[in-house]
């Protein structure tokens, strides 16, 4: 009995080579996770955060930032004014680059707070920090911080830059990463998205033409058209809008269509308030068993889309896709033209603002409105708070169009009795339209000045009087 008593104890002890090796194992992956953790979860954002009372800057949006860094075409040693150039120091680009971070968050990634974004510059490179924290914490030196380094070298026309290193904490990743990851993504995506954002990184690898840093200035310079640019707006448009959305419009599409050719051939113009209050009573009678967010929406592409032909920017389709009527068909170039206040490009200001507002969202219409300014404002017909007033009128449009379900009714109402342009827009032409530079900085400084603030809230005062907006929080 002692003897069988002792061999069960040794057996008992002893464990089959499998086990052994599988426990092993563990402990192994274990150390592995632990390490990995240690090298990846740091306890604080190595490079600062700009403070909001750092400067004045840091209070403005993306676009506001990047058009301040717009420099005046006699500063550039070039004699032609094709060429552009962006500089920032280094409070300008952490502010543009931490807006530019939450401005890219998904809402599904949780607090916008969580994430920041920052940045380093040297002489020949800069290193791009974007952190994230998934505790929130009152103490940000104490908060776990997953951050995520890329070093950018300088960079020559003709190619655009590419991360020399990267790691993730102290852990290095292969430089190769960003360009795979961006493969894939853009692999994943649908046929029309995939497309349009093809056709946009196109126009950014056309347009640029070089980026430099030294220690406390990034510059970038590119050859920038203004045709450039209303494309780039409507790529991004073709790339958001819903699949739900696209099929809506080819309605609202072909009846603009019907609607400007049955004009007489004598008139070589129409109203803009004269062909949105049909449109809006399609969408009504649509909306009345489908979704008036996507009617809405969907109107809204037409329009943008059938102005961007109209005037060049994109090609036109053959009437054959859109136009099933029996009515005589010309070309677009053969139209009249669709005007606000008598400018043709004041209802492009408005539609395209709106379109983009309502497919790719209010913030990236909002930068590209900016872009546009602050491009005509350096390089064409000067700053024109006209133009201002018509991109936020559009931005306020595709907000009531949107916000939700009775806002997207009221739209639809609203619309329809619409009885002149001045419905859909202040008359503020004046002698502040179209200024230089020298000009606006004479009496605006910047857009960070309390002056152009100022400004700003008295157009907001006039678009909210309009019977379109009056009496609705947007």
């Amino acid at each position: 009995m002692q003897r069988h008593s002792s061999n069960s104890a040794t057996q008992g002890a002893s464990k089959p080579a499998p086990f052994r090796g599988l426990r092993a194992s563990g402990g192994v992956l274990i150390v592995l996770i632990i390490l990995s953790a240690l090298l990846i979860v740091q306890w604080r954002t190595p490079t600062p955060i700009l403070d909001s009372s750092a400067s004045s800057r840091s209070e403005l949006s993306l676009g506001d930032l990047l058009s301040l860094a717009f420099n005046d075409p006699t500063d550039i040693n070039n004699d032609s004014v094709e060429l552009q150039q962006l500089t920032l120091n280094q409070d300008e680009l952490n502010a543009a680059l931490h807006a530019a971070t939450l401005l890219a968050m998904p809402a599904q990634t949780g607090s916008k707070q969580s994430w920041s974004g920052a940045s380093k510059l040297t002489d020949g490179a800069v290193e791009l920090v974007f952190s994230f924290s998934p505790t929130p914490a009152t103490n940000d030196q104490i908060a776990p911080r997953f951050n995520f380094y890329i070093i950018l070298d300088d960079t020559k026309a003709g190619e655009l830059p590419r991360p020399s290193h990267i790691r993730l904490g102290h852990l290095p990743l292969p430089a190769s990463l960003v360009p795979w990851l961006s493969k894939r993504i853009v692999a994943d995506l649908p046929p029309r998205r995939r497309e349009a954002l093809t056709d946009a990184i196109d126009e950014f690898q056309l347009a640029f033409k070089g980026l430099s840093f030294e220690s406390n200035i990034a510059t970038v310079k590119f050859s920038w058209q203004r045709a450039a640019l209303d494309r780039l707006s409507q790529d991004l448009q073709r790339g958001f809008v819903s699949p739900q959305a696209l099929a809506a419009s080819e309605i609202y599409y072909s009846l603009l269509r019907d609607s400007l050719n049955t004009l007489p051939a004598s008139v070589r113009a129409v109203a803009l308030s004269d062909l949105l209050p049909p449109l809006a009573a399609e969408a009504a009678s649509r909306s009345e068993t489908r979704d008036p967010r996507v009617e809405n929406a969907g109107l809204l592409y037409a329009v943008s889309t059938l102005l961007a032909e109209a005037t060049g920017v994109i090609p036109s389709p053959s009437n054959e896709v859109y136009l099933q009527s029996s009515s005589p068909v010309i070309t677009l170039q053969d139209q009249p033209e669709i005007r606000l206040q008598r400018r043709q490009d004041l209802a492009a200001h408005v539609i395209n603002s709106a379109a983009i507002a309502a497919t790719a969202g209010v913030e990236i219409a909002s930068i590209i409105s900016i872009g546009k300014e602050a491009f005509d404002a350096q390089y064409l017909s000067g700053f024109s708070f006209s133009d201002l007033a018509a991109n936020r009128a559009g931005i306020k449009l595709a907000k009531l169009a949107l916000q939700d379900e009775a806002s997207a009714r009221e739209f639809q109402q609203r619309l329809q009795l619409l009885n002149n342009d001045d419905d859909l827009i202040p008359n503020i032409g004046s002698n502040r339209d179209g200024l230089s530079r020298t000009e606006f900085e004479s009496q605006y400084l910047d857009r960070a000045s309390t002056e152009y603030k100022r400004r700003l809230q008295s157009i907001d005062q006039q678009l909210a009087q309009l019977p379109l907006f009056a009496g609705l929080e947007l």
